[in-house]
């Protein structure tokens, strides 16, 4: 038979094990907790992911409409200035006639432009105008922020 301090060994060393078991469990549980939040996290990020590629894909697909749109209102481009390139990065940028020296090399532009009632870039629309294209997309101070879309004179 065990005698008293061997009884109290043995039962401090019950009480270990169980503290252990019960730490052992408790690890368990918040690792469990840690993984599912991080499966969560996952699920959200992704969920996200798809938002934003769906915004791009609207977004871009927006933008194809507002050029398709804004070509036909202008109409069919003369021969002669379909080789040239556009006069700035953003073809939808487009000056007013003296304003910019690059622009002023598309006068059919300019002319469709004043004949159809499309802003120019930077023109504030007025009753029955229809604001500039590239406005459309984003403020003035944005586009230009690139210089390849700055007015410019020679």
């Amino acid at each position: 038979m065990p005698t008293s301090d061997q009884t109290m060994t043995i039962s401090r060393l019950q009480q270990r094990i169980q503290d252990g078991f019960r730490l052992m469990n408790e690890r368990r549980d918040a690792l469990k907790r840690a993984e599912d939040a991080l499966k969560e996290a996952q699920f959200q990020y992704n969920k996200v992911q798809q938002r934003l590629e769906a915004a791009t894909t609207s977004s871009s697909e927006a933008i194809r409409e507002l050029r398709a749109v804004y070509r036909a209102i202008l109409g069919p481009i003369p021969e002669e200035q379909t080789a040239a390139p556009w006069p700035h990065c953003d073809d939808l940028v487009l000056h007013a006639p003296k304003i910019c020296a690059y622009c002023d090399h598309y006068p059919h532009h300019q002319q469709q432009r004043i004949a159809t009632g499309v802003c120019f870039t930077g023109e504030k629309p007025e009753a029955g105008k229809i604001q500039c294209p590239s406005e459309v997309l984003r403020p003035l101070e944005a586009i230009n922020q690139w210089p390849g879309n700055v007015a410019r004179r020679e």
